[in-house]
């Protein structure tokens, strides 16, 4: 096993845990086998995950990252072979029904992915053998071949390559520098987040909704907050070389989508400070829908005229641009991972669609 620098797995190991913990969720992984995966006790498996998703500073050792790269391999590979309304169901009850063919043998996968190393590793190459529309018992080197029965191996498994980039606004495109937080402010007395979610669906403004507050607020509170906004808008910048990726996404042939959670007077400053015109915007002032709701991630595919799992979103938030894009099987990835594989190239632990996604803009970036 190639030992990792540190340099390497303090880069990688924290989004490696946060996509772990996802995947554990989405499977619905008791404690114990998430801890049996990882080879690690259960108060360890606590402490790495509580780090990662706190965004604290966490470097595994390499057994564990190796581990981790079959885990999102795996999922990776069982997303797109089980692309349906019911994937998420069928991967769990594909990981723990027994299966009679080599590597299994009669016993469930997942059951396979809590041993040693290597074992995980047969897993991955018998996936990876059918991904690439391979003989898996050819591809493992074996010369007897049983009789197969892949209810599993259909139409569905061929590999779709990612085709365009939905990514998110603020903090991703464009960064604020000046922050303020109006809209929050204004509501801040208030008993839920019912009005500032308002001010994401619809298309208001902060005298609008001061009039929906259950509490109301002075005319001099009102100028201070419409001053506060008015420094914040003024303040967006593009964020810094995001100018050579648009260029670079562009020049690949790759379509651009903008998925954002923004209330109205953000969009013009957004759209002035953007290097080109998007091909697709999905705004949720002008949608009424708001990241994670599924229908959102939806709208930005359909609008693309793509498959979910032909869409990379790319954004700041692990639960909005992460997390919930998983959900309906499109690919996602953090904007600070986005960035570094633009200037070193794809992880190590990168999914195959990412992997050529990333190769395919870096080349068109050096054309």
């Amino acid at each position: 096993m190639e030992e990792r620098s540190f340099e390497e797995r303090a880069r990688l190991s924290a989004p490696c845990m946060r996509t772990f913990v996802n995947i554990a969720r989405r499977w619905q992984l008791t404690e114990r086998e998430q801890a049996y995966l990882l080879a690690a006790d259960i108060p360890t498996l606590r402490g790495w995950a509580a780090t990662a998703v706190g965004q604290r500073h966490l470097v595994l050792e390499t057994r564990t990252l190796m581990r981790l790269s079959v885990i999102l391999g795996v999922f990776a590979d069982l997303r797109r072979f089980l692309a349906t309304v019911a994937g998420e169901r069928e991967e769990r009850a594909w990981l723990t029904a027994p299966q009679k063919f080599a590597p299994f043998n009669g016993r469930a996968p997942l059951e396979i992915l809590s041993r040693g190393f290597e074992e995980q590793m047969d897993v991955r190459r018998h996936l990876a053998a059918i991904a690439a529309n391979a003989d898996p018992y050819r591809a493992s080197g074996l010369e007897h071949r049983p009789d197969l029965d892949y209810d599993f191996l259909d139409a569905r498994f061929a590999m779709a390559p990612i085709e365009a980039i939905a990514f998110d606004g603020y903090g991703t495109l464009v960064d604020i520098t000046d922050k303020r937080r109006p809209f929050r402010a204004l509501v801040a007395n208030e008993p839920s987040n019912a009005l500032l979610h308002r001010a994401m669906k619809y298309p208001i403004g902060l005298r609008e909704l001061s009039q929906q507050l259950s509490s109301p607020v002075s005319e001099e509170r009102l100028d201070e907050l419409e001053a506060d906004l008015s420094a914040e808008l003024k303040s967006v910048r593009l964020r810094p070389g995001m100018d050579f990726v648009w260029q670079a996404v562009q020049r690949a042939g790759l379509p651009i989508a903008i998925c954002s959670n923004l209330a109205e007077p953000y969009e013009a400053p957004l759209r002035e400070r953007l290097p080109g015109k998007p091909d697709v915007s999905v705004l949720s002032f002008q949608t009424r829908l708001m990241k994670p709701q599924p229908e959102i991630y939806h709208l930005v595919c359909n609008r693309l005229g793509l498959e979910s799992r032909q869409v990379m979103f790319v954004g700041d938030s692990m639960q909005a641009d992460v997390a919930g894009p998983n959900a309906i099987g499109a690919f996602s990835m953090p904007i600070a991972e986005f960035e570094r594989s633009f200037a070193d190239g794809a992880s190590f632990y990168a999914p195959p669609p990412i992997a050529a996604l990333l190769d395919r803009i870096i080349a068109a970036k050096s054309a």
